[in-house]
């Protein structure tokens, strides 16, 4: 794991600590509105937690609605929605209709 990556885990498990107290929860108290143990949250706390344990104390600590900005809803691309859909005729194209037959040319 790279060094950035490790930064950044620890950066949210301080997030997520200090969160927390501005809540004025203390990590049993918090432990318990999630019903996991306080182990979990100090693992949290310190970027060592499973996406569950993680999910259910940013909706415990009412972060949910930082999600979307966290990790916006990717829109489906144009190009695939086409595929997925087939092409559209957009028009009728005509047929061509010959009046006069090429061996009947009188000539």
């Amino acid at each position: 794991m790279s060094l950035k990556v490790k930064n950044q885990i620890k950066e949210l498990g301080s997030r997520i600590k200090q969160a927390r107290i501005n809540k004025g929860l203390s990590q049993f108290e918090l432990a318990d509105i999630i019903g996991m143990s306080v182990s979990a949250i100090k693992g949290a706390e310190k970027g060592r937690c499973k996406l569950k344990t993680f999910v259910s104390i940013i909706f415990a600590l009412q972060l949910d609605s930082h999600l979307d900005l966290f990790l916006p809803k990717v829109l489906e691309s144009p190009i695939l929605l086409e595929k997925a859909t087939g092409k559209i005729r957009q028009r009728v194209s005509r047929t061509r209709v010959r009046l006069v037959d090429d061996e009947d040319l009188g000539w």
